[in-house]
């Protein structure tokens, strides 16, 4: 189909009775790449599925292939445009999107980065289950992006662009794999939002990143109500978790999480870690590991613990940020190489019969001052309640004052 109008003469397919599901639709499964709209408008459609497995719509592209540019789908009752796996937009620019009962596009996450932000949408882009394999710019469409089904990004590096919004259905979750990264970067006034379609704490599941891509990056980025399950089997339940991999996380909010804000995995790096904001998480703050502590800042507000657990033996040169809340460690830890430097004011808490082993080429250094001491102590105020501090090092930069 070859349906190419002007502004002047626009070519328009319309219902005989001009209302909302008077006729089915236009169902395209042809892979031509000569298949184009520029100047047509579809309405009145959407009056049941065109196939089995989809979504009413003005126009269902069936594993095909179509060029839009200039269009309007109004008036349906289900979707103005509904995009099935396999097919494709050759070119989506300038389109009308206006009073569509269930949405403006039902697509998958595939193909997100056809998609513009010179069209108007109006109503939310549905996006249902599938793999991404192609590297992508997600736009910042006027509306929001709907995720309706889990999305995993296998392959591909994914750009999201300054003020894009997602709201997230129930238990539903965002997966980068070891293959992905992630590029989120908003601004103060744009910033990028993942967040549940009820506000509640654990709506979602959360996001997990494998990837250890050194571009994977969250600037003025919020994660919102998710942490209702752990994103993998021996993790804790978060907005976030990064799972052995890398990412740079600044100027971002996790907050209202069933869980914790983020949880890592051992081998997780936080390759920049700064002013961040940590409000209303179940559980805490964070849930990372005794390696990754000197990765966080005293600049960001954390508002509820930072819970630490066992790692691989720690061998790294650390400084432990006094931040505003507390460290609390959950599992004995072994320190067996590099030195340990404690900021003063900081706060550690220890939980039951718990112990940190500073083994013989380890070094602790904590300096407080009278105005801000070091507090170490147990979780319960309890005489014997935690195992203390074992020091086998004979380094005698090892010291303690004003803790």
């Amino acid at each position: 189909i070859i349906a190419n109008g002007t502004m002047e003469a626009p070519i328009r397919i319309y219902g005989k009775n001009e209302e909302p599901g008077y006729w089915l639709g236009i169902r395209i499964d042809s892979n031509s790449s000569e298949n184009s709209f520029d100047y047509v408008s579809v309405e009145h459609a959407g009056g049941d599925k065109l196939e089995t497995f989809s979504e009413p719509a003005n126009v269902l592209v069936q594993d095909g292939r179509l060029k839009v540019k200039n269009s309007t789908f109004s008036n349906s009752d289900g979707f103005g445009i509904a995009h099935r796996e396999g097919s494709t937009f050759g070119e989506f620019a300038n389109n009308l999107f206006e009073n569509n009962a269930t949405g403006s596009l039902h697509m998958t996450a595939n193909n997100l980065g056809e998609l513009d932000n010179a069209s108007t949408y109006n109503d939310p882009v549905h996006v249902e289950d599938g793999e991404v394999t192609e590297d992508a710019t997600w736009p910042a469409v006027d509306s929001f992006y709907a995720i309706v089904g889990n999305v995993s990004i296998e392959s591909a590096e994914i750009t999201i662009e300054a003020g894009s919004n997602f709201e997230i259905s129930d238990t539903r979750r965002i997966n980068f794999e070891v293959d992905s990264s992630i590029i989120a970067n908003g601004t103060m006034e744009a910033p990028i939002r993942f967040y549940g379609k009820s506000a509640e704490p654990g709506y979602w599941v959360g996001m997990r990143i494998d990837s250890k891509n050194s571009n994977n990056s969250f600037d003025y980025v919020s994660i919102e109500h998710g942490g209702s399950d752990k994103l993998e089997t021996f993790s804790e339940a978060a907005n976030l978790l990064v799972l052995d991999g890398r990412i740079k996380i600044n100027n971002s909010t996790f907050s209202n999480s069933a869980g914790y804000g983020i949880a890592d995995e051992d081998a997780t790096e936080f390759l920049e870690f700064s002013s961040n904001l940590f409000e209303n998480n179940a559980s805490g703050a964070m849930h990372i590991s005794a390696g990754n502590i000197g990765e966080l800042d005293n600049a960001s507000t954390y508002n509820g613990p930072v819970v630490v657990t066992d790692s691989d033996t720690v061998t790294n040169d650390q400084t432990w940020p006094a931040i505003d809340s507390h460290f609390e460690f959950e599992s004995n830890i072994d320190f067996e190489d590099g030195t340990q430097t404690l900021e003063a004011g900081i706060e550690l808490r220890f939980g039951s019969a718990r112990r940190l082993n500073f083994r013989e080429d380890a070094v602790f250094v904590a300096v407080g001052t009278e105005a801000d001491p070091i507090f170490i102590r147990g979780t319960t105020q309890a005489p014997g309640f935690w195992a203390g501090l074992a020091f086998f090092t004979k380094d005698l930069n090892t010291r303690l004052s004003y803790v």
